[in-house]
């Protein structure tokens, strides 16, 4: 791993850079602009497509005197230093193992997903809720479908990050995840669309509490990432997974290693016309979004075996 904080600690001129690592076959350069404003490039051998910048980064590209490109992605604002540190991270340690064969395009493709990220949650941090929810989840991925099918369409059945769909969609059956608390009366359903689909589906509710991350059954966010990355053989794979997860707004952070909880069961429960939920086809067309909570006991009639 590259300690990018370190090396912009060694770089304190205005218009100065450092090369990350001069064993590294990259051109991957970290600095300051003109403006003494922080600063990562690459040189690339082909022109990169334009980029858009975004409220936190400044992108530029510019063509070399040896004909070469230079693509620049720029903190505007230190207050966000830290956040810009994981940036140039993620970037260095992704296009080390992915982008060696046309690197423009491997951190435009990785800057354009941070871009969506960013949008929603300029901390770059999930909250404890979406951190369960994205467990369940990973959970639901590795001891269901991994051991069901094969890896390739296992990751690709992982479509909940376009919130307009069910988090996984396999062999004409969708699955819609939810992470609880032990004893919860409650479930969340946070759209109409989640449980109102014309091809039959599952309601899996995972039950999770909080614990010390001193607990030796603990699962962490890092630790659950770690686990089903070591699960899958394919490099491909892996970076789709990766891609995935950062669209879900997850990256490696230290600060996800202090929140841990225990998985506690797992109920499935089967979604039919019969199900008691909302339909699109029940609502006026004036009602667009709706968030409701169904009872856990009210639906045990339609639970069955994972």
């Amino acid at each position: 791993m590259i300690d990018v904080k370190l090396i912009f600690n060694k770089i304190e001129g205005k218009d100065e850079s450092m090369r990350i690592d001069p064993s590294i076959p990259l051109d991957i350069f970290l600095g300051r602009d003109e403006f003494a404003r922080l600063l990562i490039f690459i040189i690339s051998k082909n022109k990169p497509v334009k980029v858009t910048s975004s409220n936190l980064i400044e992108v530029e590209i510019g063509q070399r005197e040896d004909k070469t490109w230079a693509l620049s992605f720029i903190l505007k604002d230190e207050q966000y230093a830290d956040i810009f540190f994981h940036f140039c991270n993620d970037i260095i340690q992704y296009t080390l193992e992915y982008g060696q064969h046309d690197i423009a395009t491997c951190v435009i493709d990785r800057y354009n997903k941070w871009h969506t990220m960013l949008k929603k949650n300029m901390s770059g941090l999930l909250s404890k809720e979406e951190i369960k929810g994205l467990i369940g989840e990973i959970h639901f991925l590795m001891n269901f479908l991994l051991a069901s099918y094969s890896e390739e369409k296992a990751v690709y059945s992982w479509v909940g990050m376009d919130k307009n769909q069910h988090d996984f969609y396999i062999d004409n059956i969708w699955y819609e995840i939810k992470s609880v608390k032990n004893g919860a009366a409650l479930v969340n359903i946070s759209s109409i669309e989640q449980l109102d689909y014309h091809l039959k589906g599952k309601l899996i509710i995972k039950y999770f509490n909080s614990t010390s991350v001193s607990d030796m059954l603990k699962i962490t966010l890092n630790s659950i990432v770690k686990d089903l990355l070591d699960n899958i053989k394919s490099n491909y794979l892996k970076i789709i997974i990766k891609d995935k997860l950062l669209e879900y707004g997850y990256i490696h952070r230290k600060e996800y290693d202090d929140i841990a909880f225990k998985y506690i069961r797992t109920e499935c429960y089967n979604v039919d016309k019969d199900f008691p939920a909302l339909r699109r086809s029940m609502l006026p067309e004036s009602v667009k979004n709706v968030k409701y909570e169904l009872l856990i006991s009210h639906i045990l009639k339609f639970l069955e075996e994972v």
